[in-house]
């Protein structure tokens, strides 16, 4: 990915990974267990911001927590640890580093947790606070990063005129697993677990009545109208990637048989480096739900806040509702579409399936296939390739190569279509790997402008325009 923030705009960038817990033992006899993947995460988020968008090592603040080998000391001196009081000053210092109109990068790997909350008289006085897990919890005196403090230190940034995107790789309560789901593996305390440790009560943090306001107007709502990461109250003014729901885990994998990540890093990177510039979060974000949910089914990644700004710039762009491709079966030469009865969908719908990172949708050479619903789920549709198109070289238009209707009696014409068309056949088209890709933008084809087969428009003086066949 070239860079996409403006040349005259710096990058800030805050990257917390932990690692290692030390201590980790709770009050009740609990642990949070040492991650292996998280560190890794951090580093290799630097190296992309350093190589792609220019970040000189002045604007980028680390807080990592890593074990030394064969040893139980940590490789970092105390000023670079990620406990609650260096977390909060690094948040603070950035916060006033960096000037209006300038990016701030927040990405944070590590546990998360639930604990008692510190705000009985707002929350109640039986429930808790989402937290980020600094590395020295097992201290009682040692605190969480709060929900609610998470949300003023971000909202401090907004209110300065700052363009904030934030990364949370963790989970709430049972954490992300390594390999596959075993209870063993799950990082944090287990599900539904709250760490009832008896800490200090005091915050660095005083929140402002907007977000005391925010939060109480978020329990007079329907919490679960609809899905969130469950992190923070909605957020306005600045972008939350959250690596799942707060009901589901967040996966670390060696990915490729090789080292470790958490899934939502691994596929961030892999998909900022695939999309290129003037790419949007959601679009960003489709690619990588479809790659994580695919391989996780109990890892649904979330985006919240400014959806549609571009990545790593300031300004938003609208674009048609489209829903987009979550799985490839070669096999079936079919795709899984992210939308179902739920929203309205049904047999016999078509869909024009767009090269990934497309947003303009009126530009027919950017089709790669097209796809007919044949199976309607709840929330999801698998859809049977009735056309391929494909690009020979950067510079050429996109041809059709198989296309049939589905009786095999007609190749439909796609629209702008330049080059020369195939002849027609009668078999199911050839899906190969990689024509259609994970995360890739599909646009249904309404009945007034699908193209059943080709047509021309006749004029003659004194009627109205009709439609010929050839």
């Amino acid at each position: 990915m070239s860079q996409t923030a403006s040349s005259t705009s710096k990058v800030y960038a805050l990257l917390i990974g932990i690692d290692c817990y030390l201590p980790n033992k709770l009050s009740d006899g609990s642990s949070y267990k040492n991650l292996t993947g998280c560190v890794r995460d951090i580093n290799q988020v630097e190296v992309f911001l350093k190589n792609s968008l220019d970040v000189s090592d002045s604007q980028i603040f680390k807080l990592t927590a890593s074990q030394s080998e064969g040893s139980n000391l940590l490789k970092e001196p105390p000023q670079l640890l990620p406990t609650y009081e260096n977390i909060v000053n690094k948040f603070q210092e950035i916060t006033e580093l960096a000037q209006p109109q300038e990016h701030v990068y927040i990405h944070y790997s590590g546990h998360g947790g639930r604990a008692t909350t510190i705000y009985p008289k707002l929350k109640g006085s039986y429930s808790y606070d989402e937290a980020l897990v600094p590395m020295d919890i097992g201290n009682p005196q040692a605190r969480y990063i709060r929900d609610l403090e998470l949300a003023q230190l971000l909202q401090n940034m907004v209110n300065k005129g700052l363009l904030v995107t934030v990364v949370l790789d963790s989970c709430h309560s049972g954490g992300a697993v390594r390999g596959e789901v075993k209870e063993s593996n799950v990082r944090g305390l287990g599900k539904n677990t709250i760490d009832i440790t008896v800490r200090p009560q005091e915050s660095l943090v005083p929140l402002s009545d907007r977000i005391v306001e925010t939060w109480q107007s978020k329990q007079k709502s329907t919490r679960r109208t609809i899905a969130t990461s469950g992190w923070l109250p909605e957020p306005k003014g600045y972008v939350l990637l959250a690596a799942c729901r707060d009901d589901e885990y967040a996966y670390e994998y060696a990915f490729e048989g090789q080292q470790t990540h958490g899934a939502l890093t691994y596929w961030l990177l892999d998909s900022l480096q695939k999309l290129g510039n003037e790419t949007t979060y959601r679009d960003l974000h489709n690619r990588i739900l479809a790659k994580v949910n695919t391989q996780f089914a109990r890892q649904t990644p979330m985006l919240q806040g400014e959806c549609d700004r571009i990545i790593f710039g300031s300004r938003s762009v609208s674009s048609q509702p489209t829903i987009f491709v979550k799985q490839v079966d070669l096999e079936k030469k079919r795709v899984l579409l992210q939308a179902g009865e739920a929203q309205g969908l049904h047999k016999g719908a078509e869909f024009a399936i767009y090269q990934l990172g497309t947003t303009d949708f009126t530009n027919t050479s950017n089709r790669v296939a097209v796809a007919k619903i044949v199976q309607v789920l709840a929330q999801e549709s698998w859809a049977e390739i009735t056309t391929i198109l494909q690009q020979e070289n950067a510079d050429s238009p996109l041809r059709q190569i198989r296309g049939t209707d589905p009786t095999g009696s007609v190749t439909r014409d796609m629209g702008t279509v330049r080059s020369p068309l195939t002849p027609s056949s009668n078999t199911t088209p050839a899906l190969n790997q990689g024509t259609i890709e994970d995360g890739v933008p599909a646009v249904q084809l309404s009945p007034s402008i699908k193209l059943v087969r080709k047509v021309r428009a006749a004029f003659k003086p004194n009627i109205p325009y009709r439609i010929a066949k050839f």
